[in-house]
């Protein structure tokens, strides 16, 4: 696959991704999260999708991966963290 594919699909993946669902939502309801943990995510979150849109998926890699850390339960983060993997030929990983 070529990279422009690549880069289309994951700019693609973003946009349904990105969408207007609260961040709130996406979260696993059984856990409890401070304003302020939201807040710090949906900074690191827009970190993310800002380099994987410039093509620098090993830096949106990294915030994926610490967004993990911290909201291990949300399946966006894990989706956008194999996508940009994906961009990365890191398929099994992926």
């Amino acid at each position: 696959m070529n990279r422009w594919l690549i880069t289309l699909f994951l700019i693609i993946s973003v946009w349904t991704t990105n969408s207007n669902i609260p961040a709130q939502a996406l979260l696993d309801k059984s856990t409890e999260f401070t304003q302020q943990q939201i807040d710090r995510g949906e900074t690191i979150a827009k970190k993310a999708f800002r380099a994987a849109a410039k093509g620098d998926f090993a830096t949106a890699e990294t915030y994926w991966t610490t967004l993990l850390e911290e909201f291990p339960q949300n399946p966006a983060i894990w989706s956008n963290r194999g996508n940009v993997r994906i961009g990365q030929y890191k398929l099994t990983e992926a």
